[in-house]
């Protein structure tokens, strides 16, 4: 995959059109080049709407910090206590959303339609359960949905990851010995183990929020739905 870097003289001008083909043909500067024009003018486009001041103000309606005020005419402090009025709605109805949506072990129950039996059904839903698990499904899905009652959107990116872990396997350093019956008699040897590290691949889903900031969506989207953008950027 192409590496995206801002350096001058590489994103300026306009596209030939003999360069525009299918995803998997796009030259790589073709690429770099449609990805940061596109990103510097949406994000020109927020600028011009002052989303990012609108953010912080609305960060500031959470946090609620105390804002240090005195008595009229004098220097004498006023009592300066921090109302969380947005905090306490937010959290609440957030808490209640959750547990509206996962009122289960695993999060989806699956119910096996006619031909599949009831043990395969338990079994998929078993495996599924597991991989939300690994993926953090559930707090992650709270985030976005924290990110909706603040702000007014909620992203999320889901898709499939690769990556090596390394695992480790125990070896004993040397085998037991054998009486005459038989019998194993463990020694020094056998009780000491080798610290073996193993490369493992680790393929599974993957399900994370993203933070609004950090994401950029076509500005010509007419729909709540992120999937109908032209380009989204990450």
């Amino acid at each position: 995959m192409a590496e995206i870097k801002e350096t001058p003289g590489t994103a300026t001008g306009p596209i030939p059109l003999e360069q525009v083909m299918s995803p998997s043909e796009i030259a790589d500067e073709s690429a770099k080049t449609l990805v940061v024009q596109d990103a510097r003018y949406t994000r020109s486009w927020i600028n011009s709407r002052f989303f990012q001041i609108r953010w912080i103000e609305v960060d500031l309606l959470y946090q609620s910090p105390p804002i240090l005020r005195v008595w009229e005419g004098t220097n004498t402090p006023r009592a300066n206590i921090s109302k969380f009025l947005v905090a306490s709605f937010v959290n609440a109805i957030n808490n209640k959303l959750i547990s509206g949506l996962f009122y289960e072990d695993p999060p989806f129950k699956l119910r096996g339609r006619p031909g599949t039996d009831q043990d395969t059904a338990r079994a998929i839903e078993v495996i599924e359960g597991y991989q939300l698990d690994e993926c953090n499904f559930v707090q992650e899905a709270k985030y976005g949905l924290f990110s909706t009652l603040l702000f007014g959107t909620g992203i999320w990116k889901w898709g499939w990851t690769e990556y090596y872990k390394t695992a480790y396997e125990f070896e004993p350093v040397g085998a037991p010995i054998k009486d005459s019956e038989g019998n194993e008699i463990p020694t020094e040897e056998s009780d000491k183990f080798y610290k073996i590290p193993k490369e493992r691949l680790i393929s599974r889903p993957f399900f994370m929020n993203c933070d609004i900031r950090h994401v950029l969506v076509d500005p010509g989207c007419r729909t709540p739905d992120i999937r109908d953008a032209k380009f989204v950027i990450h």
